[in-house]
């Protein structure tokens, strides 16, 4: 315990990075705002994709996870112009929280659980894809 109470002593461990706090929020508000959109142009399609038709089911994949790697790779960028190493984790909370909601909507009503299981494999995907081609060696925090 006494390490512990000298530890909490110094005050580099009461610093927090206001960059890294700021990228964290652009990360969530980013990924939201894709999720977003996303919903809102397939939503026209929700009929055929339900229906099992493979085009529309396709592309509503294809464009969720390309819309997610381009995401990250904004991230990326944004991220190498602050002279800031991302961390893993700055992705990690947003694909957790989309994909948390998609599973409560997949388990809400049949109605629309393919259309939510295949936008939260384009998700999961376009999100894991990216972090390894571009983030292979950064920290997890």
């Amino acid at each position: 315990m006494d390490k512990l109470t000298e530890m909490l002593r110094y005050a580099k461990h009461w610093t927090i990075n206001v960059q890294l706090l700021i990228l964290y929020v652009v990360s969530t508000v980013l990924f939201f705002a894709l999720h977003l959109a996303n919903a809102k142009v397939t939503a026209p399609y929700a009929a055929k994709i339900q229906a099992g038709q493979i085009l529309p089911c396709l592309l509503l994949f294809i464009l969720t996870a390309a819309a997610n790697f381009l995401g990250v790779t904004t991230l990326v960028i944004l991220s190498k112009n602050l002279n800031t190493t991302p961390p893993l984790a700055l992705l990690g909370l947003p694909l957790f929280l989309i994909l948390e909601s998609h599973t409560r909507k997949i388990y809400a009503s049949a109605q629309g659980r393919r259309v939510h299981a295949l936008s939260a494999a384009g998700v999961a995907i376009g999100i894991c894809a990216a972090t390894w081609l571009l983030m292979r060696h950064n920290p997890l925090t």
